[in-house]
């Protein structure tokens, strides 16, 4: 998804079938951020409750 990159991402962790937690991070490729410059993996992880929407495409 072309977005990720620069609008960051959400995941939602499943074990067993059952939503074990969810989690929303930044951009890795933010504005203005060269393409060959060391990035943070993970940038601004925080926790995220996922929407009815996200919970039904997941």
């Amino acid at each position: 998804m072309r977005g990720i990159g620069t609008a960051g991402e959400r995941a939602l962790q499943f074990f067993g079938g059952h939503l074990s937690h969810a989690g929303r991070e930044g951009a890795v490729l933010a504005s203005g951020t060269p393409c060959d410059q060391r990035k943070t993996a993970h940038p601004g992880l925080t926790p995220w409750t996922a929407s009815p929407a996200e919970l039904d495409v997941a």
